[in-house]
């Protein structure tokens, strides 16, 4: 056996970090048995353009290793520019100023741990200059703990506090909030990681938080644990806050739930901040572990039984199944189709519309049930304070071929809410998938009762889809620009014909779709060109307005001179013509009359910019003293 050292060496070469970030690293090392060996400076730079931007970002450290251990100084840089028009060169080399920020870490190793002073710090940059420090945080670590005195400082809110040599938060934590020119004061107390006690100082006065749920004293027999900042501890905070116990002056503090709730992410982001950029993990990018603890909390866990575990997946895998069953049905084109033919999807759809309006309080409850944070709460003291709003109406209307029905359906019970807990919620969301799932069995009997039609699905959807469009364009939902009076004129009418050839083609047997189903698309596609037609009609109008009208420059009056050309034609077509197309039009809507109509409308508008042009005199003898439109009509196309 025998080992072969080799004596330092240093090397510059492309490095990639967190398997996207290439740069270039110089460092020192030395190989023992082939192994390399960090060992003396360590740099490394990362440069690089954002995808179709002119935006650059980098990443940079510096340090030291002693035995592949981080050791002392070592910096984090994360800068994102933008650069300046501004340059200059010097010496063959061209430089731009730049705009952005840079994040910066400051630390201190000590045998690969975090040891000493630490900062970080955010700030704005100007024209390579910085303007504004967005925030600032320091703590001092002792291996890898967080120990002693920690700050940090923003616009908007300061915090300090101190931690025990543990790394457990202790004594008073400050947080200092600045609302709208006003100081507010957030005093958080804890004794060796424990939360003792939550409140703020409101003109010298005392108004306490209420937390229901968290243990704030220890005595036997109990389970009291280590929680870190990313173990989700601020979802405890937030789970057990139902703000003042005490009236408080809301002029002071409108919203005293979203104020703490900045208080926690904004203590949560200061104590990650040594080791993490958003998702980024600063020092598990490099050789050598994480090393760093970001502080600590001690809770007392109320363990799940064997039976509140199965209850709680359950619930939630149920809960998820009800979400999905109601999506379904409500997005199958064919429930649309078969309400026309069966009247228990009409039923079942009363019902499920019950159960989509409660479902968000059903999923907020759940979500809350089953995040990790609740295994930290007494579920008996907290549970009992959710207000859970939901209310069924047993009492069903629905309406089936123009009839109204009223019927009774049995919907899951309301556990009171001085008796929710987790078995009662478990039942609850049991019975309501219970009955989702019934629904949704029987609804597929219905619909595969439907199968026949499996060939007509595309066309089918299809028809549902234009009919939509058709009904939404008439119905001007969307306020479009191109909405006008020639549309509000027949858009009744429009939109009763089609309600009718919609169901028309609904109730005709299966044998009878398959040859209608086309003619029936065929239809509704020519209705919704009547609304293209119908919007251009003033377009036309314009330029027949301008085609017979002859505008000439008077030398005495020095202005232009407007006339009517063809004044015969023009006003045959106005005062007569026109009028009685558009009583036709809103007289005769149906899949063939209307658009025949408009068809006359754009053959006699083509017409009429054709005579503009034309030698018309012979035809204005003909319009002398003619009043009616069909022989106008005549007189125009010969």
């Amino acid at each position: 056996m025998f080992s072969l050292h080799t004596t330092a060496q240093e090397i510059t070469k492309a490095k990639k970090i967190n398997d996207s970030i290439i740069g270039e690293v110089f460092f020192q090392y030395y190989l023992n048995n082939q192994d390399t060996i960090y060992n003396g400076n360590f740099e490394f730079n990362s440069t690089q353009k954002v995808k179709d931007q002119e935006d650059v970002v980098s990443y940079n450290y510096v340090g030291k290793y002693q035995e592949n251990q981080k050791t002392g100084k070592w910096v984090f840089s994360k800068k994102e520019l933008t650069p300046q028009k501004k340059f200059k060169e010097k010496n063959y080399k061209v430089t731009f100023s730049t705009s952005g920020s840079e994040f910066k870490i400051n630390g201190n190793f000590k045998d690969g741990l975090a040891d000493g002073d630490w900062q970080v710090v955010n700030q704005k940059f100007e024209s390579s200059n910085p303007t504004d420090t967005l925030y600032s945080i320091s703590s001092k670590f002792k291996n890898a703990k967080m120990v002693a005195h920690f700050s940090a400082a923003s616009n908007r809110v300061n915090i300090d506090g101190n931690f025990t040599e543990d790394g457990l938060l202790d004594g008073n934590w400050e947080i200092i909030h600045r609302l709208d020119n006003k100081k507010l004061v957030e005093i958080r107390s804890y004794e060796d990681g424990i939360f003792k006690s939550h409140y703020f100082l409101i003109n010298d006065e005392k108004y306490h938080i209420e937390h229901v749920g968290l243990d704030i004293i220890v005595e036997e027999n109990e389970n009291w644990v280590d929680i870190e900042i990313k173990d989700d501890y601020f979802k405890i905070l937030e789970l057990t806050n139902f703000g003042f116990k005490e009236e408080a002056n809301k002029d002071v503090v409108e919203d005293i739930k979203a104020t703490t709730q900045k208080s926690n992410q904004f203590l949560k982001n200061a104590l990650l901040s040594f080791g993490y950029y958003n998702e980024f993990e600063v020092w598990n990018s490099l050789k050598g572990n994480q090393a760093i603890q970001f502080g600590k909390f001690k809770v007392r866990k109320y363990t799940y039984t064997k039976n509140e575990k199965e209850q709680l997946a359950k619930l939630k895998d149920q809960s998820l199944q009800i979400k999905e069953s109601l999506a379904n049905f409500f997005s199958n084109s064919q429930i649309e189709i078969g309400k026309l033919n069966f009247e228990t999807l009409n039923k079942y759809e009363s019902i499920l519309k019950q159960y989509q309006k409660a479902y968000p309080e059903l999923d907020k409850i759940v979500n809350k049930l089953t995040q990790p944070a609740f295994e930290y709460v007494d579920r008996e003291a907290l549970l009992p304070k959710f207000n859970l709003e939901i209310n069924f109406n047993s009492q069903l209307n629905y309406t089936y071929q123009e009839e109204q029905i009223t019927e009774k359906h049995r919907f899951p019970e309301i556990p009171e809410q001085n008796n929710l807990s987790i078995p009662t919620l478990a039942k609850l969301v049991g019975n309501w998938h219970k009955d989702v799932v019934e629904i949704e069995e029987e609804v597929e009997r219905i619909l595969e009762d439907l199968s026949k039609q499996e060939a007509l699905n595309e066309d089918e959807e299809e028809l549902v889809a234009r009919k939509t469009e058709l009904i939404a364009l008439y119905s001007n939902e969307d306020e479009k620009d191109n909405y006008n009076e020639f549309h509000e004129d027949v858009a009744e009418g429009v939109i009763q014909y089609t309600n009718q050839v919609f169901e028309n083609y609904v109730k005709l047997p299966v044998d009878q779709k398959k040859d209608e189903i086309q003619s029936t698309l065929t239809c509704i596609e020519k209705l919704l060109n009547t609304y293209t037609e119908l919007a251009d009609i003033p377009r036309k109008l314009d330029r027949l307005d301008d085609v017979y009208t002859r505008t000439s420059f008077n030398p005495y009056l020095m202005v232009d001179m407007s006339e009517r050309i063809k004044e015969r034609i023009y006003k045959a077509f106005e005062d007569y013509l026109f009028p009685e197309l558009m009583k036709e039009i809103k007289q005769d809507i149906d899949c063939d009359e209307f658009p025949k109509h408009l068809n006359d409308l754009e053959r006699l508008y083509n017409r009429m910019v054709e005579l503009s042009d034309q030698d018309t005199s012979d035809i204005e003898k003909e319009l002398r003293r003619v009043r009616d439109a069909d022989e106008i009509k005549q007189i125009l196309l010969k």
